[in-house]
């Protein structure tokens, strides 16, 4: 576990929505758990999102 509280952004839930972002990380995790290498895993998480202006 983390030493602290991490904040996180919801802009992929916001942009790809709850279920298809749900889905895209247990696909993830799933691979994960078969042995996918973390370089291969990082290579197949969306680019991060445009920033966002306040």
């Amino acid at each position: 576990s983390l030493p602290a509280a991490v904040t996180t952004s919801a802009r992929r839930f916001v942009r790809d929505g709850i279920l298809r972002t749900q889905l895209q990380n247990a696909g993830l995790m799933l691979r994960y758990l078969c042995g996918v290498s973390p370089r291969e895993l990082a290579a197949a998480y969306s680019p991060e999102p445009e920033p966002v202006s306040e």
